[in-house]
């Protein structure tokens, strides 16, 4: 009985429901000189062949997609490679721009990124250079800023000191959407 019941729920649930997955890395399909474990760890590459027959099998309407942050990476090249394969099934594949700190925020919304993305640790913004647990720079907050009257998105993923980086972000920036991933644990 509960076979039956999980199908008539897929069933119903890929025809009712738009299932949008929220965080999907993909690296370009070129070789990284990486030695940053983390980017390591997430370098995958699939043609959007491929990823579009997984995500028919599995019921998902559309995917966001962005590289792994990382500060050792060549985040603009990894942006643009993200644009072009994004634009290869433009109504089901969304763009996020890695947020780095030399990124024309402007810039990427014309080039039609929908949303950002930032990790802690692959960009190593997680802490203070006296290690204690970082906070939004300056700048980081004008991009946030910036961000937020264009009415996008920033999915990031946080470190231990979440609750006081999201109180930074926001009360400097309290339009923005952002989108935490990971909240209910670090990798600390």
């Amino acid at each position: 009985v509960r076979y039956k019941e999980r199908l008539l729920l897929k069933k119903y649930l890929v025809n009712h429901v738009k299932i949008v997955d929220l965080h999907f890395h993909l690296h370009p399909n070129v070789p990284l000189n990486s030695s940053d474990p983390i980017v390591c760890q997430f370098r995958r590459y699939v043609s959007h062949r491929e990823l579009l027959k997984v995500m028919d099998k599995s019921g998902i309407h559309q995917v966001i997609i962005f590289g792994m942050p990382s500060f050792e990476e060549d985040n603009s090249f990894i942006n643009e490679s993200i644009l072009r394969y994004c634009a290869l099934a433009p109504t089901r594949l969304i763009p996020f721009a890695i947020l780095y700190d030399t990124l024309d925020v402007s810039k990427a919304v014309a080039q039609g990124f929908r949303g950002f993305k930032e990790h802690v640790y692959g960009q190593r913004i997680l802490r203070t250079c006296n290690r204690e647990p970082g906070l939004a720079t300056p700048h980081r907050k004008s991009m946030y800023f910036q961000i937020s009257k264009y009415r996008l998105p920033v999915l990031t993923h946080m470190g231990p000191n979440v609750v006081e980086r999201i109180t930074d972000i926001l009360r400097f920036s309290p339009e923005l959407i952002l989108i935490v991933a990971h909240l209910g644990m670090s990798f600390s």
